[in-house]
């Protein structure tokens, strides 16, 4: 079972009861993703000029690295191929509680399909978002 918190810039996070950690930081979920996922990581491959990139995420969480991968994918017009590897994904009770959808101004259904898509099957999200997912861990 997971908790939902509150984080300091208003997004939510989980803490994981298994694990007694959570899975963004407390000081601002989605700060915390945009600073280390976005622009320390999806931000330094524009300049490359490529038409599409590939990405691994280890341990897929809450959604939120994969949803602003795609919102800012699609400002950026790249195709993206998104691959995460998650052994223990979270229940749909804390993925609907979250609110990234209200503070991203993007459809929940967005969220939602990012967190429905089936394991070992690719999925496409957007027009140039594809995701697969592995229940499986890094080992």
């Amino acid at each position: 079972m997971n908790e939902l918190i509150l984080t300091s810039d208003g997004s939510h996070t989980l803490k994981s009861n298994h694990f007694d950690a959570t899975y963004h930081s407390i000081h601002g979920a989605i700060e915390e993703s945009n600073v280390v996922f976005i622009q320390a990581g999806l931000h330094q491959m524009l300049p490359l000029k490529r038409d599409k990139i590939f990405i691994l995420e280890v341990g897929f969480g809450t959604g939120l690295n994969a949803l602003l991968t795609l919102i800012d994918s699609e400002k950026s017009n790249i195709e993206v191929h998104y691959h995460t590897l998650e052994p223990f994904p979270i229940d749909e009770t804390a993925f609907m509680a979250l609110n990234y959808d209200e503070l991203l101004k993007v459809d929940k259904d967005v969220l939602l399909k990012l967190h429905l898509a089936e394991f070992d099957t690719r999925t496409n999200i957007r027009q140039r978002f594809f995701i697969t997912k592995h229940k499986t861990t890094l080992q």
